[in-house]
């Protein structure tokens, strides 16, 4: 094992999915699949701090560019929000884990 974890963008999609629909009641069920698309672009986006890698994914995901417009805001106040609580996102705290392990000090090759 190479110590880099597989699988983050499914799950990161399917829970975001499932925070959209919770706002199902709310709304109404016309708007699910739009509220289950900017939960998972918002989710994603506070996983990874990848705000355009979310809108591409999913932009690719659904084949459609005219949902970037509801997408673009849920992703920024989730990159804004994400950044509150963690300065990095996942991906840069788990290859500085990982360098870690491996004996490598960023600090010290200035």
């Amino acid at each position: 094992s190479a110590g880099i974890p597989g699988g983050l963008f499914a799950p990161s999609l399917s829970v975001g999915a499932g925070f959209g629909a919770i706002f199902a009641p709310l709304v109404g069920p016309d708007l699910v699949p739009s509220l289950m698309l900017v939960g998972m672009a918002a989710y994603l986006t506070g996983v990874t701090h990848s705000p355009v890698t979310a809108l591409v994914l999913l932009a690719e995901m659904t084949g459609e560019s005219r949902g970037l417009a509801i997408l673009i805001p849920s992703v920024g106040l989730a990159w804004l929000g994400s950044r509150l609580v963690l300065r990095h996102g996942l991906y840069h705290l788990l290859a500085e884990r990982i360098l870690a392990r491996a004996g490598w000090n960023p600090s010290a090759t200035t």
